[in-house]
């Protein structure tokens, strides 16, 4: 009794444990904290984040997916935003000299 016991609690507890923690508790953090917690469900932080942010900024997706990902996590979330920001303005400056505005 004392073998058995000690099997099934072990195994029960590794199981319910072990897998539903990590898709319940890393699935509702990820979805809680959406792209923070990203990294948890196993997909790149980097893609996510610059994919998202290239297609809400209207930046072209190639240009953004062409730079290296290590390098991209490595800079501070600032910084990328900051050129990002930088990009589409020169963006809507080239666009507003062409339609005349400028």
């Amino acid at each position: 009794m004392g073998t058995n016991n000690a099997s099934v609690m072990d195994i029960n507890k590794a199981s319910v444990m072990g897998i539903n923690k990590a898709s319940v508790m890393d699935i509702n953090k990820a979805s809680v904290m959406d792209i923070n917690k990203a990294s948890v469900m196993g997909i790149n932080k980097a893609r996510v984040m610059d994919i998202i942010k290239a297609s809400v900024m209207g930046i072209n997706k190639a240009s953004v997916m062409s730079i290296n990902k290590a390098r991209i996590m490595d800079i501070n979330k600032a910084s990328v935003m900051d050129i990002n920001k930088a990009r589409v303005m020169d963006m809507d400056i080239n666009k507003a000299s062409v339609m005349g505005i400028n």
